[in-house]
């Protein structure tokens, strides 16, 4: 009994040295993300379009790197106000969801070229303004972002299922500071406070480890798009004219629905497929 006292005593002694020399030791320094998650460093771009011919001489986009995986039950529909007395009705699983990724597949790879994840947190991104994109002459001018945004590992993290989660945090300062209009600014001050406490995303990998599909998930958007709504109705029209107004319809009536719709969504998953 006396040795097991002896020993108890012995490892009490130690864990109070530790603790009262700590004070006197050199602190640790944190590991900084990439040395957390090292293997999502460096830069990703999108992956590639993928076309197939549409029947009339042209092509039709079949994927590309914005990828929505939105299921609902049977029967959803969301309606798209056109006018004050016409709605276009879109069933959510066969029309809505395929039509929304297949027009953000045709517009982004315009605007963005690649993302890139910096050890020491920060995230960079090429990207091109979107001034004149109709126009058929339109190339892209590639400029670089910085500071925008910034990364780290999730303090929960997912390893199971060949995932991983990190945190997107958004430098509000940052981007209110390239709005001069100050209604402008206030709106995208509201909107950009809803993601002040980061934006949970989502990596899942490809099998061969060379791309992953970085996405948001119904849990993060549905309490999103529900202050989106909210932020919608409460949008002041004064001094609009009248397409701005049309547009601002046409917002708040797809928004309005959105509440009811995600009560009816089984699964959401949106983001960007990335290859290195």
């Amino acid at each position: 009994m006396k040795k097991y006292f002896y020993l108890f005593a012995v490892i009490c002694s130690m864990a109070m040295f530790t603790a009262c020399s700590s004070d006197d030791d050199e602190p640790t320094p944190e590991p900084t993300p990439g040395e957390i998650m090292p293997e999502i460093l460096g830069t990703w771009n999108l992956a590639p379009v993928e076309t197939e011919d549409d029947g009339w001489g042209g092509e039709a986009i079949v994927g590309g790197p914005v990828v929505l995986d939105w299921q609902c039950a049977e029967g959803t529909i969301l309606n798209i106000p056109l006018s004050a007395d016409f709605n276009m009705p879109l069933d959510v699983n066969t029309q809505l969801a395929p039509l929304a990724e297949n027009l953000a597949n045709g517009f982004l790879p315009k605007l963005l070229q690649n993302v890139t994840f910096e050890a020491n947190g920060d995230i960079t991104a090429m990207y091109s303004e979107a001034d004149n994109l109709d126009s058929e002459t339109w190339t892209p001018s590639w400029k670089k972002a910085e500071g925008y945004a910034h990364w780290a590992p999730a303090t929960t993290r997912m390893d199971m299922n060949n995932e991983k989660l990190i945190m997107v945090y958004l430098d509000s300062e940052k981007i209110l500071s390239t709005e001069d209009d100050a209604e402008d600014k206030t709106a995208l001050s509201a909107i950009l406070n809803m993601f002040k406490d980061g934006i949970p995303v989502h990596i899942r990998w490809n099998a061969d480890r060379t791309g992953a599909f970085f996405y948001v998930d119904k849990d993060y958007i549905a309490p999103m798009l529900t202050g989106l709504s909210n932020f919608a109705s409460q949008l002041p029209t004064d001094g609009m004219d009248e397409d701005d107004l049309a547009t601002v319809a046409i917002l708040k009536g797809i928004l309005g629905q959105i509440p009811d719709i995600m009560s009816k969504t089984q699964k959401f998953e949106a983001g960007l497929q990335l290859v290195k």
